[in-house]
């Protein structure tokens, strides 16, 4: 299917287009969060609102019982001088398939080609660069990584202050957070001004987001549902039905009123 209207960003002009007129200290950890005051290893920030923006990293802050944290991870190959020729790929459109884990790839302005696996392993991001791009057989792999993403329990970005005080925070992007980025800056600023007006209106905002299980069920809760999906997407994808076992534990979040895993 073709998104004609869709887009492809590079996140890092993105940030960098973004935080123009703003200073940004990078590499300061912020070891305790207490009232208007945020304390690193150097000293003690103190501010009228406080904005807390860590995605996935919030999961373990007590006021963010609705997130849980999956993984992604990419691979980068080296530069492909013939990739129209072995690929089609000819304006650089973006894609992704359907599965619960996706797969997600793009073309880079050099010639590379970036494959990503919400799978959360370096060696299925390869797995499905082999798989999906064929032609790409004979070429090395040069970069890899990966990383956690914040999934919230309706599958939603939320936004909101801890009660009492003036800290706000944003999270939940479910691996969608490039995109929304700008929204989210203009609620949370919302937020930190004091101000009442669409953006904090939206129901991005005022809407109650269900609860996910104390720690350590939470976890364990998130390993087993994440192990089924992985099963039926690889059954599916070999043309196989998947087990009774594996549909029925991806099929439980969704009994108890949790969008985490949707299939």
């Amino acid at each position: 299917m073709h998104y004609r209207d869709g887009a492809t960003v590079q996140p890092a002009r993105l940030v960098r287009a973004l935080r123009r007129g703003v200073r940004v200290f990078e590499r300061t950890p912020a070891l305790e969060l207490e009232g208007n005051r945020v304390r690193t290893p150097s000293g003690a920030v103190r501010a009228g609102a406080i904005v807390v923006a860590t995605n996935a990293w919030a999961a373990r802050w007590p006021a963010a019982r609705n997130l849980a944290v999956f993984r992604s991870a990419i691979v980068l190959t080296a530069p492909v001088a013939d990739l129209a020729d072995r690929v089609g790929w000819e304006s650089g459109e973006g894609v992704f398939d359907g599965r619960a884990f996706l797969s997600y790839f793009r073309p880079t302005r050099d010639g590379r080609v970036l494959m990503g696996s919400a799978g959360g392993t370096v060696a299925r991001a390869e797995a499905s660069l082999r798989t999906l791009l064929p032609a790409l057989a004979d070429v090395p792999v040069e970069h890899a990584w990966e990383g956690p993403i914040d999934v919230s329990s309706d599958r939603l970005p939320f936004f909101a202050t801890v009660p009492g005080t003036r800290i706000h925070y944003g999270a939940g992007f479910t691996g969608n957070g490039v995109g929304p980025s700008w929204l989210a800056g203009q609620v949370l600023a919302s937020l930190a001004t004091g101000a009442d007006d669409r953006w904090t209106n939206l129901p991005l905002v005022t809407r109650t987001v269900p609860q996910l299980p104390p720690e350590p069920v939470r976890s364990a809760g998130q390993a087993i549902v994440s192990r089924a999906l992985l099963a039926i997407d690889d059954a599916e994808a070999a043309g196989r039905r998947p087990g009774l076992l594996a549909s029925a534990v991806a099929a439980a979040p969704r009994l108890l009123g949790l969008r985490i895993a949707s299939r």
